[in-house]
């Protein structure tokens, strides 16, 4: 019985203590309402912002596509014109390789710009009859 209390029994009430006090020191209280209205609005613009960069790169990106297909026409610009037809992009923010003119400092990852896309799809879709 004395084995068992030292082997086991003393090393299990450590853990529980352990696992006492980190739950004991993490648990924060709930932040200020005018600082959780701060932070919803800053990340409320950061997700906009990278929006509105993963759309202007995906125009870029299109245009560029839309470019080479239409390197060889009669007029390439009335042909650029036609295949970029509802794509919504600033044209004079793309260089002609497809990427921005002055892209800030910190893009958005592929991964970040599909991740902005699937959280915002639902909210676009039409409402269904």
């Amino acid at each position: 019985m004395r084995r068992f209390a030292t082997v086991v029994l003393i090393p299990f009430i450590g853990v529980a203590w352990c696992l006492v006090l980190w739950l004991f020191l993490s648990t924060r209280p709930a932040a200020p309402p005018e600082q959780q209205h701060r932070a919803a609005a800053t990340s409320s613009a950061a997700t906009e912002r990278t929006r509105q960069l993963c759309d202007a790169m995906a125009g870029c990106r299109r245009y560029a596509i839309a470019r080479r297909a239409c390197a060889a026409q009669a007029a390439p610009a009335d042909c650029v014109a036609a295949r970029m037809r509802g794509i919504a992009a600033d044209l004079a923010q793309c260089t002609d390789e497809g990427e921005l003119r002055d892209p800030p400092q910190e893009l958005p990852t592929p991964l970040a710009c599909l991740m902005s896309r699937a959280i915002d799809a639902p909210a676009t879709r039409p409402p269904q009859q």
